[in-house]
């Protein structure tokens, strides 16, 4: 594992609070760095969900805001320049949604999406820039995007049309902010494992047992659906390695466990 020294250092973080935030902020926590958390999360359950990410108090600051409020977004900012002048690393990443099929989805509801997507990133470039303009700071914006940006996905049009009007958005940035010494870049995750740990023990319980208890078929059933309760715990295979051999075996004989005793109770 790279060891790095973040020591000194202090990072704006959008979306702090998210599935992939969790491994970010406890990763840069642990690497030193002075953390400013920025999320619609209240402060008092942000509070305790870094102490269950085991993440110092003494290492963030925390507020809690819509990034969609422009207005607010730069006050926060402003104010968390003013706690740390030399602040040089911000990370765009507060994004989401759900499901929304185009022609179902309402106007309201599609323009919703694609300002938290977009839109809100522009408010913090605008209010960072600012900052590291009046202060001459090179700094470091990175934005979070989406695979989805370049790659059709369905029942997300919103979402994948701002996630690639993100990435167009970094390439003008970076054009225009270099000459101030600013680098602006953006990375495009694909699937994450986002389900809590009661989450994934639900999944792989209830999977197999749930394919049982509708097809009767003990031995298929609890087999494939057993391998599905794997991808849902984790769809980073390389992360596995060679781990993934055995586990997998562990989840068919799991599976067909499960299954047997379904089928004994119906």
């Amino acid at each position: 594992m790279i060891s790095i020294d973040l020591s000194g250092k202090t990072i704006l973080i959008t979306g702090a609070m998210g599935a992939i935030a969790e491994h970010m902020v406890v990763r840069l926590a642990a690497a030193g760095a002075k953390l400013v958390l920025l999320d619609l999360k209240p402060a008092r359950e942000a509070a305790s969900k870094l102490e269950e990410w085991k993440v110092p108090a003494e290492s963030y600051v925390y507020y809690s805001l819509d990034v969609t409020d422009s207005a607010t977004l730069t006050r926060v900012v402003d104010t968390a320049f003013d706690r740390c002048p030399m602040m040089d690393t911000v990370l765009g990443h507060a994004g989401g949604c759900g499901l929304h099929p185009f022609a179902s989805t309402t106007e309201a509801e599609f323009e919703r999406i694609f300002r938290f997507n977009f839109f809100a990133q522009t408010y913090l470039a605008r209010a960072v820039f600012a900052q590291w303009i009046a202060r001459k700071i090179p700094g470091h914006l990175i934005f979070t995007s989406s695979y989805v940006a370049r790659v059709p996905h369905t029942l997300i049009p919103s979402y994948a049309s701002a996630k690639a009007a993100q990435i167009g958005l970094t390439r003008q940035l970076a054009h225009e902010l270099g000459p101030w010494g600013t680098t602006v870049n953006n990375v495009a995750p694909g699937f994450v494992r986002s389900l809590s740990g009661l989450g994934r023990l639900l999944a792989l319980v209830a999977i197999p047992v749930l394919a049982v208890v509708y097809t009767r078929d003990h031995l298929t059933s609890a087999t494939v659906l057993s391998l599905l309760a794997w991808f849902i715990y984790s769809f980073n295979l390389a992360s596995i390695g060679f781990a993934l051999v055995p586990f997998t075996f562990a989840l068919l004989l799991f599976g067909w466990a499960m299954g047997m005793f379904t089928m004994a109770l119906v």
